[in-house]
């Protein structure tokens, strides 16, 4: 199964210029985790990618991993 991440933010600064270069830079950093972070697939991030009134979102895909799953541990403490 992939796993999409899809995150959007709303910045905070009041003139459109200062709100689109933050994005262009928050968007070039996120960029540069490509091929750094493994587990990142594929990642589409900017202005106008999901719907809605965002100044830039994140869209991310980790696509099925081939490794074997991990193995849940027990949260029960009743048993030393």
């Amino acid at each position: 199964m992939t796993l999409r991440h899809v995150v959007a933010w709303k910045l905070a600064a009041d003139d459109e210029s200062t709100r689109v270069a933050q994005a262009r830079e928050i968007a070039d950093r996120l960029r540069a985790l490509v091929g750094v972070i493994p587990s990142i697939g594929t990642m589409t991030v900017g202005p106008n990618i999901i719907e809605g009134n965002w100044d830039v979102a994140l869209v991310a895909e980790r696509p099925p991993s081939t490794s074997s799953p991990r193995r849940s541990r027990s949260l029960d403490r009743s048993t030393p």
